[in-house]
């Protein structure tokens, strides 16, 4: 006897490939976004970073342009070996 009706199955498949669907379609706009970012940083020195990228996007770049720029030091700061 089947666990799921045939009705189910069908439903499972075709939100299956929807989801496919929506994963490549992610992937493609995020490359896209990509390269979008280094046209205009290379041509329009990143002035319209903006209107590429969502705002929840730029807060988290310029969180890691503030890491960067962070008053710790983030390399080795001691000499292993020596006491």
């Amino acid at each position: 006897m089947l666990e799921h009706s045939p009705h189910w199955l069908n439903r499972k498949f075709w939100q299956a490939i929807k989801e496919k669907r929506d994963a490549n379609r992610q992937r493609i706009m995020e490359g896209a976004q990509s390269l979008f970012i280094l046209v205009d940083s290379i041509f329009n020195k990143g002035k319209g970073l903006k209107d590429i990228l969502p705002d929840n996007d730029l807060k988290r770049v310029n969180d890691e342009k503030k890491e960067k720029q962070s008053q710790y030091v983030a390399n080795v700061w001691w000499k292993p070996g020596q006491k």
